[in-house]
């Protein structure tokens, strides 16, 4: 049993991290296939508890969240509120896949250990290295295009725009630097966490997302500073240089790759700071317009593209796909009663995460646990100025990240248990 169970968390995150290569599975072979992938991966799992002697199902009550989440885009699909049917179906097919790998994860993490949290954090770290240095090596050599190809906008990485690439980064980056933390790590181990640190920093920051780099930045200060209350002076010393020397590395490796039009971005947001958020301003404003005239329901789930364009405010020829705004996108599209599931969900992933705060002072593990929940608050935070969790690839991180930030803190192992036995907080 356990076997398999390790099988399929080993599926699960060859899925995850191959869809972020899948241009973060925006294209529409690439989101089809990865929801298949998911949902087999939960039949598979049903499959191993059935045909199992003995079993444990784990429970969260983010899971009624889900449910709630899915049981009202098919509300808004039965009526035929939505003025775009198709955008609709395909929103809650997605939002079903990433139920799916929230219940999927939740299980290989919570039951019996099956995905140790240290073993998931090194995958993690060498996946966030690999990730940043292949955007930086496409950024020296071919900027602007992804895999030689040339696309509109700002390409970075394996992502058409780099505040998708940033959103990933964003997640992968508390975990790695809570490992830096890791006592049992050598000189030789904690110098090459640091060295991915320094790659994904500097990734970040070539990529030019000002909203991501933010996000980055109070990741870190969050984390150092947690970090800090339990440490002795001496220690603190040395994980504050280690801190600094990262910090430094970053901002040497961007002065040196960067040909200036990163460094301008920034200067911009410092200089005009009101020019650089003004179609983002409109986009909001149209965003509560659509609100508006939909409060309680929305306009339907997946049909912003269509409910904006009596609103749009925007200049020139540019269709507008998304508010830039996570937030006031859900509420066009789905009323208060959206936003009201949303709010549950975040209430209870700060609650997950007040109950790791005593663990993450106390032992390795609670620290990497708490590190994947500031992981979840640092991509929250970015999505006030961007769409990231309407890209496929990153909005599947978060709900396997919410699964193990979620997951019981005490669980019982497989030989313990009877079949149907539930787990729970």
């Amino acid at each position: 049993m356990t076997k398999l169970l390790r099988t399929q968390a080993a599926m699960l995150l060859s899925l995850l991290v191959l869809s972020v290569m899948a241009f973060g599975a925006t294209p529409r072979w690439a989101w089809a296939t990865w929801s298949a992938l998911s949902l087999m991966i939960l039949v598979a799992w049903v499959a191993t508890v059935l045909l199992a002697k003995e079993s444990v199902i784990v429970w969260s009550p983010m899971v009624l969240v889900f449910i709630a989440g899915l049981f009202f885009v098919t509300v808004q699909m039965w009526a035929g509120r939505s003025p775009d049917p198709y955008g609709t179906r395909e929103a809650g097919l997605k939002l079903l896949t990433y139920a799916a790998i929230y219940w999927t994860t939740l299980q290989v993490i919570g039951a019996s250990a099956v995905l140790d949290v240290q073993g998931f954090a090194k995958i993690v770290t060498i996946y966030g290295a690999a990730i940043a240095l292949f955007g930086i090596c496409q950024f020296i050599a071919s900027p602007g295009t992804v895999y030689g190809t040339q696309y509109d906008g700002s390409p970075f990485g394996p992502y058409i725009n780099h505040n998708h690439f940033a959103g990933l980064i964003e997640l992968l980056f508390p975990v790695a630097l809570a490992s830096v933390l890791n006592p049992s790590y050598d000189g030789a181990r904690a110098a090459m966490v640091g060295f991915a640190l320094v790659l994904m920093i500097c990734a970040v920051v070539l990529a030019g997302s000002r909203g991501g780099a933010i996000s980055v930045a109070i990741e870190a200060v969050t984390l150092v500073m947690v970090e800090a209350r339990g440490m002795d002076s001496k220690r603190w010393k040395v994980r504050s240089a280690a801190v600094v020397c990262i910090v430094l590395g970053a901002v040497a490796g961007f002065a040196i790759l960067d040909s200036g039009g990163s460094a301008r971005r920034y200067k911009e947001l410092l200089k005009h700071p009101a020019v650089t958020v003004a179609d983002r301003g409109l986009m909001a404003r149209d965003a509560v317009r659509v609100w508006m005239a939909h409060p309680f329901v929305g306009a339907g789930v997946g049909s912003y593209s269509l409910a904006v364009l009596s609103t749009n405010s925007v200049s020139g020829e540019r269709v507008v796909d998304h508010a830039h705004n996570d937030y006031l996108e859900l509420l066009a599209e789905g009323g208060l009663v959206a936003g009201l599931i949303a709010v549950v969900g975040v209430t209870l992933l700060f609650v997950s995460m007040s109950q790791h705060l005593k663990q993450a002072r106390a032992t390795f593990d609670g620290l990497l646990k708490f590190a994947v929940g500031v992981g979840c608050l640092g991509f929250l935070l970015h999505s006030v100025a961007d769409f990231n969790f309407h890209i496929p690839a990153n909005a599947a991180w978060f709900a396997a990240y919410l699964a193990i930030i979620t997951a019981p803190t005490r669980t019982n192992s497989f030989e313990s248990t009877t079949r149907g036995e539930l787990v729970s907080q």
